[in-house]
């Protein structure tokens, strides 16, 4: 049986199909827009084969650092169905905090959610450039990439990288989505200035997820582990 972090976004879409997954407010000065189940899981499904054409393979890892907005959650569930790692990172980082984690998780394609999380990757970059295939930022606030960068892409990029995926990388997908267990790289403060890491092997139990939720309250399961005051937020 497939993990139920794989399957949870597509059972919910043949079940609640057009209602609300989750609304977004997309601009400071807009208006909340809903997403359903539907839209919500072939989002998922994009993602997935994005990663796929990254040339990612199971058990690689990617890291994630952003403020909330729904473009983890697209990025984490179509992780999951590549059996990949994900890595979250404090949007509020310092670059030494940063490059620890990615180091230490082996991290080769990153994920930033604007122009104050870029800086973290691109300096990673620049100090491992054979070690990180892609950039990948979620949101294009009027950034302007460095004028070396030759890694970096916007969520738009990368959502026409999937959209494009041939059929060959659409199968190799499901064939990994069907593939349990899956694995979730965590690192949390254990003192100041210092990290610990650890990566967990875990079965999600059948639950039901409620038909409508803000983004923000879309909770996450909290996984408590074995490591000294570590605490950490999964999907």
């Amino acid at each position: 049986m497939a993990n139920k972090l794989v399957e949870i976004v597509a059972e919910n879409a043949c079940k609640l199909q057009g209602r609300e997954a989750y609304r977004f407010c997309w601009r400071k000065d807009g208006e909340w827009l809903s997403t359903s189940w539907e839209e919500f899981a072939v989002q998922v499904d994009v993602a997935a084969k994005a990663l796929a054409m990254l040339g990612l393979i199971e058990k690689d890892t990617v890291a994630i650092c952003s403020p909330n907005t729904p473009q983890i959650l697209i990025t984490e569930f179509g992780a999951f169905k590549n059996r990949l790692a994900c890595i979250p990172i404090y949007s509020s980082s310092s670059q030494a905090q940063y490059d620890f984690i990615v180091s230490d998780g082996g991290a080769s394609v990153l994920f930033v959610g604007d122009s104050h999380q870029y800086p973290l990757a691109y300096n990673h970059w620049k100090a491992n450039p054979g070690k990180i295939r892609r950039i990948v930022i979620f949101k294009n606030d009027g950034l302007d990439l460095r004028e070396d960068d030759t890694v970096s892409i916007f969520w738009d990029d990368f959502v026409r990288l999937g959209m494009n995926a041939t059929e060959e990388t659409a199968r190799e997908v499901e064939r990994r989505a069907s593939i349990p267990p899956l694995v979730v790289y965590l690192c949390a403060p254990r003192k100041r200035g210092e990290y610990v890491t650890s990566a967990f092997q875990f079965r999600c139990p059948r639950h039901s997820v409620p038909p409508s939720l803000s983004f923000s309250a879309l909770v996450r399961v909290v996984c408590v582990g074995v490591v000294s005051r570590l605490s950490a937020l999964i999907l």
